[in-house]
């Protein structure tokens, strides 16, 4: 099920909240968690009903390892991270051989996206926990907490990946166990603006893209840019959209979800675009792989190694092949390059300058961070080095005639210059709704977005576009 579709919208979140509100009017609070187990199981199952034995088992196994064992820390902690990243690497490398099918009528092992549904985000978020649990940040004692902590559905199948003891203490309080009207108003706009950008945004440019890729070898140069550019501001949209929506759910039931995405190509640096593009898994990588790396020892030499590792275990994570591969090193090159050079060159200019001259360098900055993540977003798009290869040599075409766009029309760059406008221009969806909270104009806009959007998702139900990430 997609947060974005008919089915969603109109049917499975109406029932859900008129049930959430039976059980809080009759003062039936113990259910509540039980309630949305069994929401999150059904939202799951409603994908591809077998996916939820991987899942199952994957849940079973860690829980014991960290809540029903007495191993010493370390054992915990080894067996945590290698039965964890060895059955994520394993069905990754299934899916890689073909065991996982790949279309919705050739269903085979884990259905129409290879993996089963959000596997790494569901792995990462338990790693986390047996981690904190075997070094003492965290416990619990609960089976059935332990479910709602992995399984509450609007942040299952994409994250943010979250902490036990970040969502859990929040089930006791007023806010899900009895009805916040501030919390509840604050929840319907972020998911009325974040269904916006999908169904208007993201879905429309993934079909510009299906164009372009099904006849890359007759665009011309022109063509190929405008093309990296929708997928690059495709997969922008589309992953900021399931981020608003899986907070803007999380707040319409009480519960507070971290942000995980907060204006990325604002970024001047390519480091700080890794702090704000995936916050959770950032965060992850950087808390429980990163800072162990470097306690070792501070030589920057190590450093940089570290940094490697970082990126390729991310790119790993994506996905199996060497077209991940070249992307994560890309960006390890990148925030390397960034850290021998931020102390030679002030990427911020934030003192001694005048205003223009800052205003200039920090918009040539942010465009060349834009253009670099676009760059590698083409082997991370097509998983293949030699396509790669052949796709950015036609960036550099310049002998192909200009008056020839097959494929490129004015639909796609009016799309173009929107998402332009928007992603460079205009305050993202956190700025828009928590720093509006007071005000009811962020709630009327929320809704003409969604009253706009409600055409697209009546016409294409039964017919919606995952999520990008759907497939990680």
């Amino acid at each position: 099920m997609i947060f974005s579709s008919a089915q969603f919208v109109f049917l499975f979140l109406p029932i859900s909240l008129l049930g959430l509100w039976i059980l809080r009017s009759l003062s039936l609070q113990r259910y509540l968690l039980p309630y949305f187990i069994l929401l999150s199981i059904i939202f799951y199952i409603d994908w591809n009903y077998t996916d939820i034995a991987f899942v199952a088992a994957s849940i079973l196994t860690n829980y014991i390892i960290a809540c029903k064992t007495r191993f010493s820390r370390t054992l915990k902690i080894v067996l945590g991270v290698t039965v964890n990243a060895g059955y994520l690497l394993l069905l990754k490398l299934l899916v890689s051989q073909g065991a996982g099918g790949g279309t919705v009528e050739d269903v085979n092992l884990f259905g129409a996206l290879g993996l089963p549904l959000g596997i790494s985000f569901i792995t990462f978020q338990q790693i986390a926990f047996v981690v904190d649990e075997a070094e003492k940040r965290d416990s619990e004692s609960s089976f059935q907490r332990y479910l709602f902590f992995v399984m509450f559905f609007p942040q299952l199948i994409s994250g943010p990946i979250v902490k036990h003891h970040f969502i859990i203490p929040q089930t006791f309080r007023k806010p899900f166990r009895y009805f916040s009207h501030k919390y509840f108003l604050i929840g319907i706009t972020y998911l009325c603006l974040g269904i916006g950008k999908k169904v208007l945004i993201a879905d429309p440019l993934d079909e510009f893209n299906t164009v372009f890729y099904q006849n890359v070898q007759e665009i011309s140069f022109i063509g190929a840019w405008v093309n990296m550019f929708l997928y690059s501001f495709k997969i922008y949209f589309d992953f900021s959209a399931y981020a608003d929506m899986a907070v803007g759910l999380g707040y319409m039931f009480g519960i507070h979800l971290p942000r995980n995405f907060f204006s990325p190509h604002k970024a001047t640096n390519i480091a700080n675009f890794w702090r704000i593009w995936h916050i959770s898994l950032h965060h992850f990588f950087k808390e429980y792989v990163y800072a162990r790396l470097v306690r070792i020892s501070t030589d920057i030499r190590w450093i940089i190694a570290s940094i490697i590792v970082v990126m390729i275990l991310s790119s790993v994570w994506h996905g199996v092949g060497l077209g991940y591969l070249v992307w994560g090193s890309g960006h390890a090159l990148g925030v390397i390059g960034y850290r021998l050079l931020r102390h030679k060159i002030n990427f911020a200019w934030s003192e001694a300058y005048p205003e223009s001259v800052k205003f200039i360098w920090r918009w040539f900055c942010r465009g060349f961070v834009f253009l670099y993540v676009s760059f590698l977003w083409v082997p991370f798009a097509t998983n293949d080095v030699s396509i790669s290869l052949d796709y950015w040599k036609l960036l550099f075409n310049v002998n192909t005639s200009l008056s020839n766009l097959p494929f490129t029309d004015l639909t796609h760059l009016v799309y173009l210059a929107l998402a332009f406008l928007i992603v460079f221009t205009l305050p993202n969806t956190h700025q828009i709704t928590l720093g509006n909270r007071k005000r009811v104009w962020p709630l009327i806009i929320g809704m003409v977005v969604f009253a706009a959007s409600v055409p697209y998702i009546v016409s294409r139900a039964g017919q919606t576009i995952p999520f990008v990430y759907f497939q990680f």
